[in-house]
């Protein structure tokens, strides 16, 4: 596309999938799921805040993993982790980083490189959207004037 006359600032975001291909929200969700477990035992070894309900209910999380119909309600890591596993198994790219960004960074670590490679993906198709939708809006004046 750089050399048909595309702009660079805005195929840039292409750049860095050009030898690879975007991945597919599909195989980032898988991804994303695979890391599910080690950002889990990272939340679950956070101190324990809250009355003794919350305590009690944090703890019995960790000998089974209970998780409630629809998407679990607050920002508790473990409510936030539920609702992350229910975007990536509809692989919703976008609410499963929106969810991400409520985690704290020790939680957030070990997805952060797939963090950066969902956003990467993301600003790429809108990149690729954005200049097929630039195309067509100037070949359209060409197409009707034939």
């Amino acid at each position: 596309l750089k050399e048909l006359g595309g702009d660079d600032s805005v195929l840039a975001p292409l750049t860095s999938s050009a030898k690879t291909g975007i991945p597919t929200a599909h195989v980032l969700a898988e991804e994303l799921l695979q890391l599910l477990p080690k950002m889990r035992k990272i939340a679950d070894a956070a101190p324990l805040q809250g009355g003794f309900i919350e305590r009690l209910r944090a703890n019995t999380s960790r000998l089974v993993h209970i998780q409630p119909v629809g998407a679990p309600q607050g920002n508790q890591p473990s409510a936030v982790l539920a609702r992350v596993e229910g975007d990536a198994s509809k692989s919703d790219i976008a609410a499963a980083l929106a969810d991400l960004g409520k985690l704290s960074d020790a939680a957030r670590a070990p997805a952060q490189d797939w963090i950066n490679r969902a956003r990467a993906s993301q600003a790429a198709r809108e990149a690729a959207h954005n200049y097929a939708a630039e195309t067509a809006r100037a070949l359209a004046p060409k197409a009707a004037s034939q």
